[in-house]
């Protein structure tokens, strides 16, 4: 559609829109607020002096230098445009690139502003897709929330009591609104809810994942059905009640109050039957049951009951403890050192006890107080935290620290991994931090304040927080990825299913001999199953039903799988290696090439030999046609076409080079092959030369509507019109592979040895995505997957799901996200070029810091002459 004529009055308004602009951009105030950042920055370089030293001061030279640098070319930028038409989108494009230089800025300098930094690049991106603000977007470690849980009082209090065995369910308590509320993970609806007289202080899941027993300042323990909220039983303390927990088969509950009592009760009849005292202590004892389910735990110096007749032994200790080790080796006593003046701890101690052996093994000591420490899940890891800003990690058999893990503030709460190879921690900064346990390095993190409680998920892929009234599952993922599939060693084949839900890999167990196949679910990143072959498995397809799977393999077999049942259910065998295997369009029959340089279609179910051919050359590809009528069969210096049902040949094209890639075109009607010199369109049934392509290629590819080919010659990419071989568009890009996504907007081009995936508009030929897994090795083109939502590549040893349009890309950044940008961060990073709004319209904006438009008066007309 022609744009319309501009009037003279448009022109002129445009370009008093245009001055005032300009007038803006060199106003007092700007230049005020660029003074107060440029003293901000000096103070964060002098901060960063005095931690980091010299190599860090370099650092952030450059990167202050880099943010001056683009925000002065910005403003520049600004002054020069050229006419008043093109000034909004030019004024959009230089503001995209600011927004992105500081969002960078951010991610490399400031942690405790990754969500700033999200925010600017998905507003980068919304004004002028680019390849800057994606990498921020993609490379961001923020975790990403999946639900919310809210309880009703806007107060310290909330608390994660954990996970349910099934990884269903998490279970929280809200001190102040006295309820205990079951949530479903995924979603955060509320499935069951129990509530006491008073605060809540207590609570536990039963091992079998049926129950929940809670205490509250009512004096009360109540054990709780989980998933319906009902009642099952009632004990009585004297006083309030601090802690209560489930004896490890369940049977019992151990309860301490304070009425200076700890009891363990029967849960189904709700008796008591231990009672532990320290009649001269002002407090209860400490007790808890050992882990293995063989002895209580205790520092009491009067008993009543009978602990033998429960099936526990009693291990006594003269003073208190903080937490049992998984094996029920060890306890953890935690005292204070050195009493600082006003009453703190200036030097906290943590002493790690053998009970087997009756001795110390390990002392730590910690400057400051501690305010949480915790055993690995394998029991060879202690760790420490408090206000010394650090985790501590500690191996126990060594005595040695084996990591030390900074935050900017004291940090309150951490936890193990089920698998004990990673800790999350939360800090009074407002971070929470997933560390790598070994290299110690942070791996993600997420921003929420006020966290005093977390919990990892027993699969370990989810964790639990919750601050002041709000409880929030976290999904723990990296790098925006949408799945992650960990093969085991390089896949040696990778292909996507035809509608794009199951992504099929070739791996090893042994690193040698790629000879299993693991089929995934391409959304969830989860194995279905996995088959094995007696060698290599050298080519793979999927129905397009899902149904079945074909594997080749240099045992020179062809066997078909039955994917759901993971059976074998026919085999094939060629005289040598299988090259190449595809499935008819409508699964009836396969067609494979071997280096006995024969072509067989066979049918799928029964394995029965319907046509062999015989060629002069071996045949590298095979493939049906589009409508199933025709096989292709590409040899070394000839590509023949011929009949599926009767092995005709109906056409042959001639090539004094190797080819290295084929693609037909969407009506099936046409075939292209690039090769080491030239590339070249043919017609299928009558194998006449249509369009000749002056150029070598490592890849081609028909856009959807047939109209352009894009192929790579290793240093260009090239857009040809595919009727008449024209070049449309030329971009440099030292590319192996390219492909058009689905929709034809966009071309997805990889380079192997730099390991990088770049997403190129069509239109343009500008980069406007950019996937660097941080994984090395070459990386490689999978397909698109789910309706062409998700692009898959695989690196190194894993397969990965990116989501790849820039629509798509800010939709799931904003899911991620926890609040947008407050008016006082707007002013300071976008400022007046654009009015204050919601970057993600789903959250809210300081709507009472939003003045609201003009209101005209409305003129009353005069009833009197």
């Amino acid at each position: 559609m022609k744009n319309k004529p501009k009037t003279k009055d448009s022109v002129n308004s445009a370009k008093k829109k245009y001055e005032l602009l300009k007038n803006n951009l060199l106003s007092s105030e700007i230049r005020e607020r660029k003074l107060r950042k440029n003293i901000g920055l000096l103070i964060f370089i002098v901060g960063i002096i005095s931690v980091f030293g010299i190599f860090g001061w370099v650092n952030s030279i450059q990167s202050q230098t880099e943010a001056e640098t683009s925000q002065s070319n910005f403003y520049e930028a600004v002054k020069m445009l050229g006419t008043a038409e093109s000034k909004n989108t030019e004024t959009q494009i230089v503001l995209a690139r600011q927004l992105s230089a500081q969002s960078q800025l951010l991610l490399k300098t400031e942690k405790t502003k990754q969500e700033v930094a999200l925010l600017l690049a998905i507003e980068s991106l919304r004004l002028s897709p680019n390849a800057e603000a994606s990498e921020v977007i993609t490379q961001n470690n923020l975790l990403y929330p999946i639900s919310y849980m809210e309880h009703l009082w806007l107060s310290n209090g909330v608390q994660i009591v954990g996970f349910s065995p099934n990884n269903k369910y998490v279970v929280s308590l809200g001190n102040h609104d006295n309820t205990v509320r079951v949530w479903e993970a995924e979603t955060g609806k509320e499935i069951s809810r129990m509530t006491h007289d008073y605060s809540v202080w207590s609570a536990d899941i039963s091992p079998d994942g049926k129950y929940v027993v809670s205490s509250s300042e009512d004096r009360t323990i109540r054990v709780w059905e989980l998933d319906t909220g009902k009642e099952i039983s009632r004990m009585w303390h004297g006083a309030i009640i601090w802690s209560v927990s489930f004896s490890p088969d369940g049977k019992y509950v151990l309860s301490s109050s304070g009425d200076k009592t700890t009891r363990i009760w029967d849960v189904k009849t709700g008796n008591e039957l231990i009672r532990l005292t320290n009649p001269n202590s002002s407090q209860a004892p400490v007790a808890m049951f050992s882990p293995d389910g063989r002895s209580v735990i205790d520092n009491a110096t009067e008993i009543s009951g009978d602990l033998e007749k429960l099936g526990y032994t009693r291990i006594n200790f003269s003073r208190g403890f903080s937490s049992i080790s998984p094996n029920s080796n060890f306890v953890l006593l935690q005292e204070c050192e050195v009493q600082s003046p006003s009453g703190g701890c200036d030097k906290s101690v943590v002493v790690v006890w053998d009970i087997v052996k009756g001795e110390e093994v390990s002392r730590i000591s910690i400057e400051k107080h501690i305010w949480v420490t915790r055993f690995s899940t394998n029991s060879q890891y202690v760790l420490i935290g408090g206000d010394d800003n650090y985790v501590h990690v500690i191996d126990i058999e060594s005595d040695k620290e084996i990591s030390k893990l900074p935050h900017t503030s004291r940090v309150y709460t951490a936890a193990f991994s089920p698998d004990g190879k990673h800790i999350i921690s939360s800090s009074d900064d407002g971070v929470i931090r997933l560390w790598e346990i070994e290299s110690g390095l942070e791996i993600a993190n997420a921003i929420q304040r006020g966290v005093l409680s977390v919990s990892f998920s027993p699969d370990g892929n989810y964790i639990a927080t919750a601050n002041n009234s709000t409880a929030r599952v976290w999904k723990l993922e990296n790098n925006f990825e949408i799945a992650k599939m960990n093969n085991g060693q390089d896949p040696y084949l990778v292909v996507i299913s035809q509608n794009g839900e199951y992504i099929i890999s070739t791996s090893s167990n042994d690193g040698r001999q790629s000879n299993f196949v693991k089929i995934w679910k391409t959304e969830t990143g989860k194995e279905i199953t996995t088959l094995v072959h007696d060698n290599d498995v050298s080519a793979i397809a999927l129905s397009s039903d899902n149904k079945y799977l074909i594997t080749g393999s240099f045992d020179n077999i062809v066997r078909v799988w039955d994917v759901s049942a993971g059976k074998e259910i026919s085999s094939m065998r060629h005289d040598d290696f299988v090259y190449s295997v595809a499935f008819s369009p409508n699964n009836e029959y396969i067609v494979s090439s071997s280096k006995d340089k024969t072509v067989r279609i066979w049918n799928t179910v029964t394995g029965q030999e319907i046509i062999k051919k015989a060629f002069a050359d071996e045949i590298s590809i095979v493939a049906f046609s589009l409508d199933g009528r025709y096989i292709v069969s590409v040899g070394k210096l000839t590509t023949h076409v011929w009949e599926a049902e009767t092995g005709l040949e109906i056409s042959k094209m001639e090539h004094e080079y190797q080819i290295k890639s084929m693609d037909f075109s969407p009506d099936g009607k046409s075939v292209v092959l690039g090769g080491d010199t030239i590339t070249r369109r043919w017609h299928l049934e009558t194998g006449k030369e249509i369009t000749t392509y002056e150029t070598s290629v490592s890849s081609v590819d028909f856009s959807p509507d047939g109209n352009f080919i894009v192929s790579t010659d290793f240093d260009t990419i090239r857009l040809w019109e595919s009727d008449t071989g024209k070049v449309v568009n030329e971009i440099k890009n030292n590319a192996n592979y390219a492909v058009f996504s689905p929709d034809g907007k966009y071309i997805v081009v990889l380079n192997w040895n730099s390991g990088v995936a770049n997403v190129i508009s069509a239109n343009t030929g500008k980069e406007v995505i950019r996937l660097n897994p941080s994984i090395d090795g070459f990386i490689r083109f999978t397909g698109f997957g789910l309706n062409g939502k998700y692009v898959i590549t695989s690196k190194g040893d894993t397969i990965q799901v990116w989501l790849y349009r820039p629509e798509d890309l800010i939709a799931d950044a904003c899911s991620r996200v926890t609040r947008n940008l407050s008016l006082e961060e707007w002013k300071q990073y976008i400022g007046d070029f654009l009015p204050y709004q919601a970057i993600c319209p789903q959250l809210p904006i300081e709507l009472e810091n939003v003045l609201p438009p003009p209101i005209t008066p409305t003129v009353v007309p005069s009833l009197t002459p």
